[in-house]
């Protein structure tokens, strides 16, 4: 018994140490990431002249808006590319939250009816004025995890808001 201690206590000890390490790891491949971003986003502002005044940067996805020009910027980092987008407002008829996923209906052996509410993705949805819609990912199960849901939920929430107020669409 005094022999299998010593060895249990070593190898919780590697365990520690690895994870530890995958922890580091993860760590910088993250502000390696986050940099990039940042570094593509200054491009983008300098190459279209803009100033955004509000800004929200969080894992994979930066967005601004600069309110005196009435531009809305987005860009997100999916690991091999950079995509962004330059939306001037004025061209906005519309600023939506678009959901996916699935919507589970079940109804119990009591009678009770249950809905089950599975999210895997949330948009800011821009419908332009010449009819086409342009969707700006906030939200992505794949990229950001379950557990960043109810944050980037209210982000979104919070910059539609925004930019109905921006349009002059506060009803």
């Amino acid at each position: 018994m005094n022999d299998v201690m010593p060895i249990a206590l070593i190898v919780v000890g590697a365990l520690a140490a690895i994870v530890a390490i995958l922890i580091a790891i993860s760590k910088k491949e993250a502000r390696a990431k986050m940099a990039v971003m940042r570094d593509a986003y200054k491009a983008v502002l300098a190459q279209n002249n803009l100033a955004p005044d509000q800004v929200d940067e969080f894992s994979h996805r930066i967005i601004g808006m600069d309110t005196q020009r009435k531009v809305f910027v987005a860009i997100q980092h999916d690991g091999t590319e950079t995509p962004y987008n330059v939306i001037p407002l004025a061209d906005v008829a519309d600023c939506k939250l678009q959901k996916s996923g699935l919507i589970i209906q079940t109804t119990r052996k009591n009678g009770t009816n249950v809905t089950e509410d599975h999210t895997d993705g949330i948009a800011l949805s821009f419908m332009l004025r010449n009819g086409t819609s342009v969707d700006i990912p906030v939200y992505s199960e794949k990229l950001d995890g379950l557990t960043e849901r109810i944050f980037l939920h209210r982000t979104a929430e919070k910059w539609q808001k925004l930019v109905r107020i921006a349009i002059g669409k506060t009803g």
